[in-house]
């Protein structure tokens, strides 16, 4: 009897476990074209400063407009979002398909993803789609074609 619960046990187990068989790995860098990349933000400090505040502005304006998140390993990864121009390294963790990103501290961020494939994931707060750039396989470098 002891041993028809215990294989009853280990069934119920694997069943709550089936998930895992699909889950999808991410692994690499992701990136995102930002759309306004500092347009509007750049025309109001031009208006609303004098020239040598102006050209502080200008500096501090100097932003990344593509944004990057890149898996390190299975639970880090380097973001660059939000035209910031400094990555931050930060923790994250899967939860079906959704990636939920958090500071050194534990306090979750404001970055998170629903996974489509392994190759591309949508951002939660603007309903982006980022895709995996694939600069390790090299296939199509101009090296190769001339």
């Amino acid at each position: 009897m002891k041993k028809i619960l215990f294989i009853f046990f280990i069934c119920a187990l694997q069943s709550c476990t089936d998930f895992d068989d699909e889950a999808i790995e991410i692994s690499g860098e992701f990136t995102h074209l930002s759309d306004n990349c500092g347009a509007d933000t750049e025309t109001e400090s031009e208006e609303s400063t004098t020239e040598t505040e102006t050209e502080t502005d200008t500096e501090v304006e100097e932003v990344s407009c593509t944004e990057i998140v890149t898996f390190i390993d299975e639970t880090t990864a380097e973001i660059l979002i939000d035209g910031s121009d400094t990555a931050q390294i930060v923790n994250y963790a899967i939860y079906g398909k959704n990636i939920i990103f958090t500071d050194d501290e534990g306090i979750e961020i404001e970055l998170s993803f629903t996974i489509v494939s392994e190759t591309s994931i949508i951002r939660h707060e603007d309903s982006e789609t980022w895709e995996k750039t694939e600069e390790e396989e090299g296939e199509d470098t101009v090296d190769e074609e001339g």
